[in-house]
């Protein structure tokens, strides 16, 4: 399940703005020493977005809101709330299928690189033997 925004930014519902703010804060020194710069920005990204709703009281109270429904209805996205329905059986098993495909797509190309590389290299050995 999708972290909600009191999740990412590791507070209480009921967190003061200044509390908000320094949770947001302690957690945007942390992503800086993280070693993997692409996701510490996707997820200071997102720890924005929280900190941004969050400190709006007017957002905030539409976001818990919204956040309340989604506890009472699994099906609702509080990404877009306006987003009507739920994911049938099939359509999971497709985004399932596609999901899978893609990451044996990536190992299977990471493994065309290895094989690649291999031969490459023996061959550069064959050639310096002669």
């Amino acid at each position: 399940m999708k972290k909600n925004f009191y999740e990412i930014l590791q507070v209480r519902t009921t967190a003061s703005s200044p509390e908000i703010k320094s949770a947001y804060k302690h957690l945007i020194e942390k992503l800086k020493r993280h070693p993997d710069r692409a996701r510490a920005l996707q997820y200071a990204k997102v720890a924005q977005k929280a900190a941004h709703v969050l400190l709006d009281s007017k957002k905030r109270r539409q976001y818990d809101e919204k956040l309340l429904e989604q506890r009472k209805n699994p099906t609702i996205n509080l990404d877009n709330p306006n987003a009507k329905g739920k994911i049938s059986q099939s359509s999971a098993e497709d985004i399932a299928n596609a999901l899978h495909a893609w990451l044996y797509e990536d190992q299977k190309t990471t493994n065309l690189q290895k094989n690649a590389k291999k031969t490459l290299e023996l061959f550069a050995q064959k050639k310096k033997k002669k």
